[in-house]
Parts: structure tokens; C-alpha cells; sequence
């Protein structure tokens, strides 16, 4: 999507502000967005550079186009996960694993293999965590309230700080309020420029 987004690459620390068109500009850390393949639904690539030879869909998993896909909504399931629900899901817990790791990677300045052994590990004990919950529910007397309260991974999941991500992204990210106020600014900006720039000549 065409943005009035920047992304300026520095060899060492990120300046608070740069100057660009004597308009100062806010910086904040770039985080991409899990980038997945439209053949064969991982994460990690582009469909130009996918090395399977049959495509997976993205509704059923199955080894098939989306667009030749006849499963009901019953039979969904993700390509990743194996979950029920669609493999462009952002709640689906590959997709989130790939976002903690990307985060990881780049705030903590680690390698994304290291980084996404990090987010793996982390989502392996909030399974257990939610798995020893359930059962700490369960066992509780039906006239007490139970000690614990249940959480599922989805709430335990740490969210992605809030940046501009849109650069790479397959698909529109969401935007915050503050990115969107960001946007509009920095767009209101360019016009009054161009405006100006268009009334000298």
C-alpha cells in the first residue's frame, strides 16, 4: 500500500528525530510484520521465492488453489497450526510466534533463529501454564470460587509495540490511533508543500 511511511537505515543507534524537508520526523524502530507465502502458507518468504511444488491452500490446507477450494466452513484449517481457522489468522499461534520473534530480533538485536527458539519456548509454557489452570478449575469445588483465574495464549501473548510496519507487510497492517494521527500529519504536511511549491511556480 503507498504510504507516506520512511524506513532509513542506521549502522549504529536510531536518532530521536531526523530532519527531512525542514519538517522534523519522530523516529521509532521499524518491527516487519510476519511476511507468509500465498503458495505454501509458511512464514518466512515470498511466493516468488518458494521452493514447494505444489501449492497448499489457505482455507483448508489442502494441496490446491484457493480460488478451486469447496471446503465448508466446518472443514477450515490452518496450514500452520493445523488449528480451526484460516492460515492468514492473526490470532492463529504460528503467526504469533513469528511476531515475538521478530520483535526479538530486532530489539534485542539477536539472531532470528535464536529469537524464534525464544518465542517457541515462550509459547510452550503458556501451554502448560493454560493446561495447569484448567486443571486447577476443574478440580475446584463447585460452591468455591475457583483460586485461578483461566487464560488462554492468545491473552498471554505479549502484543507488538506500537510502529510503522506497512512497508513490508502482504497485507494492510492495522493501525493505532497514534500511527494514524502520525499518517495524517505527516500527509497534511506533503499537501501544504505541494500546495505551496504549486502557487511559486
Amino acid at each position: 500500500m503507498p504510504t507516506m511511511a520512511v524506513i532509513i537505515a542506521y549502522e549504529e543507534e536510531l536518532p530521536k528525530y531526523v530532519n527531512i524537508d525542514f519538517t522534523r520526523y519522530k523516529v521509532s524502530l521499524f518491527i516487519p510484520s510476519p511476511l507468509r507465502c500465498a503458495k505454501c502458507q509458511r512464514y518466512g518468504h515470498k511466493a516468488g521465492q518458494c521452493r514447494s511444488e505444489k501449492p497448499r491452500c489457505p482455507k483448508c490446507a489442502e494441496a490446491h488453489e484457493y480460488g478451486a477450494c469447496q471446503a465448508a466452513p466446518e472443514e477450515v484449517k490452518c496450514a500452520n497450526c493445523g488449528e480451526k481457522h484460516s492460515s492468514a489468522y492473526k490470532g492463529c499461534t504460528k503467526y504469533r510466534q513469528v511476531s515475538n520473534a521478530l520483535k526479538l530480533a530486532t530489539t534485542q538485536k539477536m539472531s532470528y533463529r535464536d529469537a524464534l527458539q525464544q518465542s517457541k519456548a515462550k509459547t510452550a509454557a503458556q501451554k502448560k501454564d493454560s493446561v495447569d489452570t484448567d486443571t486447577q478449575v476443574k478440580g475446584t469445588p463447585e460452591n468455591s470460587l475457583p483460586v485461578v483465574a483461566r487464560k488462554s495464549v492468545e491473552t498471554q501473548t505479549d502484543e507488538l509495540p506500537q510502529t510503522v510496519s506497512l512497508a513490508v507487510a502482504d497485507e494492510p497492517a492495522d493501525l493505532s490511533i497514534s500511527q494514524m494521527a502520525t499518517l495524517l500529519n505527516t500527509t497534511a504536511g506533503a499537501l501544504l508543500w505541494l500546495i505551496q511549491t504549486l502557487s511559486i511556480t
